[in-house]
């Protein structure tokens, strides 16, 4: 069983992040933290594996986290996951030690198989920033280097993408983002658009992109129809 950390300022983040990897059964939850120190207090008195942290956070940011993670647990690996793509963000990542970097645009897939890699030894970092990443690799990584040589060849089309395997552990299928989660989420609790843009500081137009792109994955037509959708499969926390 892996054991996992979530550390997120947003409530409805984590719940999002917990829908997705509670589909799968080795992998467990073992707690959640709503800043950077509050992660520490956590870590002092619990053993985790897996480190998920959000990069912009009040009084301690995920990428000082990611250093004392490594002084205080060696043994834990940490993974950003994060809003943003900006290369400085992912450099100083790096820097710190943090052994992968996840858009929260990502899919479920893409996050458990970050997951899967880091825990094995390895690095996962999103494709969208392989440019980023190989420029990080020539001045400052070590062990990045092989990782590049293969996104390079997956590229160039010499490297076939991965097929999607079926998980033994896995007890159902979640199409939802983690951002895709958390809107759902606000929905469920009576937030219209524009205070949803508000709330996130993104654009009502990208907020109702998100909201056609739910619809389309639940198959349904307006909100009341993705609202049942979603209770009936847990992902909504109606209060």
């Amino acid at each position: 069983m892996i054991k996992i950390l979530i550390v997120d300022d947003h409530l409805l983040l984590r719940e999002g992040i917990k829908c997705i990897l509670g589909t799968y059964d080795n992998l467990q939850i073992t707690a959640e933290a709503y800043d950077g120190e509050h992660a520490l207090r956590t870590l002092k008195t619990n053993k985790f594996d897996i480190v998920i942290s959000d990069i912009n956070m009040p009084k301690m940011n995920g990428i000082e986290l990611v250093r004392r993670v490594n002084r205080l647990q060696k043994k834990a690996k940490c993974i950003i996951l994060s809003t943003y793509a900006d290369e400085g963000f992912v450099t100083a990542a790096i820097k710190a030690g943090a052994k992968g970097y996840v858009l929260k645009s990502a899919s479920a897939e893409t996050i458990v198989e970050a997951i899967d890699k880091v825990r094995s030894g390895g690095h996962y970092f999103h494709d969208a920033m392989s440019k980023k990443l190989q420029r990080v690799a020539e001045t400052t990584m070590n062990g990045v280097n092989r990782l590049m040589e293969l996104q390079e060849k997956r590229l160039a089309g010499n490297l076939a993408e991965p097929t999607e395997k079926k998980r033994p552990g896995r007890k159902r299928q979640t199409k939802l983002t983690v951002r895709e989660i958390e809107l759902l989420n606000m929905i469920g609790q009576g937030m219209g658009t524009k205070d949803i843009a508000n709330q996130l500081y993104l654009s009502e137009k990208t907020i109702k992109n998100h909201l056609t792109s739910i619809f389309r994955k639940l198959e349904v037509e307006d909100r009341t129809q993705a609202i049942c959708a979603a209770v009936r499969q847990k992902i909504v926390i109606m209060q």
